[in-house]
Order: C-alpha cells, then structure tokens, then sequence
C-alpha cells in the first residue's frame, strides 16, 4: 500500500512539499479546498499506474522557475521494507513492487471510461470494455476483431472470384471436381491462342460496324454534253492550217488542169503574177477582171497567203465555245478523295 508522500517539487499546487512524516493506513481519506491540490495527487497516481509523465509535465508550478519536477512516493507490502518510486528528469525511475497493484478512480477515469462530456458514446464504451477486460482481454479482443476483418475480406474475395470465374457454372464444387487431360503448359497455350482470336474478331466487329456506319452512295447527275464538248474540242485542236489550204490548192489544180497548155511552172507562173499585180486588173490588157475572174483570183490568194488567219480564227471560235461548255459542266454530289490500299 501507499506509505508516504517523501516528496513533490514543481507540481500544480506543491512547489517544494516534503510531508514525510505523514503516514498513511489502509483507508486514508485526504479532504480539502478547491485548488488545494487532491487532483493533482490524483494526476501522480494515475500518471504512475499508467507509466505515462505527460500529466505530471502539464502542471509546472506557477510561477514558473527552474527547479526540476520531481516526486518521491514510498510503498510498503505487508512486513516488507518501504520502497521507493521516483519520478525525475520528465520520467517514472522506478516501477511499483510486482505483488502490489494501483486503481485510480477519479473524475479522470469517470470521464474516460463512463461519460464523456455528460455523455455516453461508443469510445466511452470501448474504453469501459477495455478496463472490465483487461490488458490481456483487450488483446484477445483486437485478436479476434483482426480475424473477423481478416475473415470478411477472404469471403468478399471468394464471392468476387465465384463471379468472375465462375459466373457461368452452375455447380461451382462439381466443375472443379472435373479431370483435366491436358497439362499445365497446353491449357495456358490453348487460353493464348483463344485470346488472340477474340481479339481478331473483336477488330474485325469494329471494323464492320464502321463500315455499316459510312454513309449510302448517292447516284451522280451525268450531262451527255460534256463529251460533245470535248469533241469539239478534240476537232479544233487536231484542225491543221495545211488542212485548209489544201482546198484551195486543189481548186487552182483543177483550173490549171483545164486552162494552161502545159502544167508544169504554171503554179510559179501565178505566184509571181499575184505579186506583181495591182489591185484587181489584169496583168495583160489592164482590164478589170469579172466576178468568174475574181473568184479564181481568191482561190490564188487563199491559197498562197490568207488560209493561216482563217484557221487561226476558225479554231480560236471553237475553242471558246468548247471551253465554256466544259467550264459551266457540274457533277453534283461528287467527292474527290485519295485511295489508300
């Protein structure tokens, strides 16, 4: 039992007590004023049973000075010695005899262990078991809830493996009772190669489903005249200046074929002439030629010098009208695109 307060420095109330010489019985009772000190005692005993100095390191003595915090209490069994257990340099020195045992039950255990705040919550009930039960039971009791969480995540595990394993068996013990013929290195080469074509049908389904998603072809408008165009076109574009003259040569061939005696030098003969004549005369009597006349001197001239700006005119208006024929042409609903293979 408690024998003696030797000694409390620097605590709360007691700034150098040395109440020695008081000894206490089996049943003690210390009674006093508010602020007198009976908490603080009590913090020292609760502080010693717990092996905790935090509730003796908050009540520094006001004012405050240097002197350490120090206590001294003495225990004596029965027919035993005192002895001594001193709390210095912010901790416990030495611990309370092994046969004797301290209980402290003050408005600090009221509150911690019954009620807290006027109130009675679920810590204050775990901290009630904690105390009816013990070190060691509280240590079988965090065992067991430590299994039983242990056990809960194990069965959350199982069902999850049923379901994602197992979702299409209807007798889960009956399929796992079955007899595997093949080993272990052919099943995994089996799953592999089942994986592969799942993947290869999974891209080809994409595959369909975008293609069934593209947009239906539409007729294109097609006009005929396009092609006429081009033709003509074509026509213009093949047309020669030699192709013209040759008409009008073939006239002054016939004309010469009926008119001159011998033909040969006849075709220099009139080049020269045509050069040498003035207006539309004649070069022999002077005389205005008639319309017969003046029809085959076209012929001449045509031939030898006019035929280039006929055709150049004739294929100029031919070209214009085929371009713009091509460039007022539309195809609708046309798209260009590349081809990618």
């Amino acid at each position: 039992m408690l024998k003696r307060v030797s000694k409390i420095q620097n605590v709360g109330r007691f700034r150098n007590c040395t109440p020695g010489r008081i000894e206490f019985n089996k049943i003690a009772i210390i009674f006093g004023l508010n602020t007198y000190g009976k908490s603080t005692l009590s913090d020292i005993f609760s502080s010693l049973k717990a092996r905790r100095s935090e509730s003796i390191k908050k009540r520094l003595s006001i004012p405050l000075d240097q002197a350490d915090q120090e206590v001294a209490l003495s225990f004596q069994e029965e027919g035993q010695k005192e002895v001594t257990v001193l709390y210095k340099n912010g901790n416990w020195q030495t611990e309370l005899p092994a046969s004797l045992r301290m209980h402290v039950f003050d408005d600090g255990f009221y509150h911690q262990n019954l009620f807290a705040a006027r109130e009675f919550t679920r810590q204050t009930k775990e901290q009630f078991s904690s105390f009816v039960l013990g070190a060691e039971g509280v240590e079988k009791a965090h065992l067991i809830a430590e299994k039983n969480k242990a056990k809960a995540e194990a069965l959350r595990t199982r069902n999850k493996l049923g379901k994602d394993a197992f979702g299409d068996v209807s007798d889960v013990s009956k399929f796992i009772a079955l007899e595997v013929d093949d080993d272990k290195e052919q099943l995994e080469s089996s799953r592999d190669q089942l994986r592969d074509e799942w993947s290869a049908i999974s891209r080809q389904k994409k595959q369909m489903e975008q293609i069934l998603g593209r947009e239906m072809l539409k007729p294109l408008r097609y006009d005929n005249t396009l092609v006429a165009s081009f033709d003509a076109l074509n026509s213009a574009l093949v047309k020669t200046h030699e192709g013209i003259h040759e008409e009008a040569k073939k006239a002054v061939s016939n004309h010469i074929e009926k008119c001159f005696k011998e033909e040969r030098g006849a075709e220099a003969w009139i080049r020269e002439g045509l050069g040498r004549a003035k207006g539309n005369d004649c070069l022999f009597c002077g005389q205005a030629f008639g319309s017969s006349a003046n029809d085959l001197m076209d012929f001449y001239r045509l031939s030898f010098d006019a035929g280039f700006k006929q055709h150049q005119e004739s294929v100029s208006r031919a070209l214009d009208s085929s371009g713009e024929k091509i460039a007022r042409f539309e195809l609708s609903g046309v798209r260009l695109g590349g081809c990618r293979s």
